[in-house]
Order: C-alpha cells, then structure tokens, then sequence
C-alpha cells in the first residue's frame, strides 16, 4: 500500500506574488540573451552555408583541374605514339629502306 500523499503547505499570497515578479523579471532578463542567441545562431548558419558554398566550387574547379590533366596526358600519350608509328614508317619508307621493327 502506498504511503498517503503529502502535499506541502501552499506559500503565503504575498510569497506567490514575489515569486511571479521574480520569474517575470528572470524572462525579462533573459529574453534579449535568447535573442541575441538566436541572431547569432542565423549568422553562424548563413557563414557556414557560404563556406560550403565555396567548398562545392573548389571541388569544382579541382575535378575540372584534374579532367584537363587527364585529358592532356591521353593527347600527349596519344601523341607519343602518333611519333613512334611515324618514326617505324620513315625507317622502312625513308631514303634508305630499313627492315620493320622487331
């Protein structure tokens, strides 16, 4: 069986009347910080948002960085071998016909 509930005393009018004015004036008190809180809390989101904004151009600029690598290194391969099929045909068709090469 459980034990009878106690309910403690009720506070004098005059008590309850200086609790409310002292949590009104707490929420006073405490509102501008919540606000300003807040408006900093916007600031540090838009900063942030801007800062990755920046980051998915970088990355942009970098994959386009490395494509235009990519792609010059497959031209100048691209080419090297266009020299060598070029130099093997000048061996066999030049001035002095060379035999092919092994």
């Amino acid at each position: 069986m459980a034990p009878p509930r106690i309910t403690p005393p009720s506070p004098p009018q005059g008590d309850r009347q200086d609790l409310a004015k002292a949590i009104e004036a707490m929420t006073a008190a405490l509102t501008p910080q919540s606000n300003a809180m807040l408006q900093q809390h916007e600031a540090v989101i838009q900063r942030h948002e801007a800062s990755l904004e920046q980051q998915n151009f970088v990355i942009q600029q970098m994959e386009a960085a490395r494509q235009a690598a990519e792609d010059a290194q497959r031209q100048h391969v691209d080419t090297l071998r266009q020299l060598g099929e070029n130099a093997a045909g000048a061996q066999m068709y030049g001035p002095h016909p060379q035999p092919p090469p092994p």
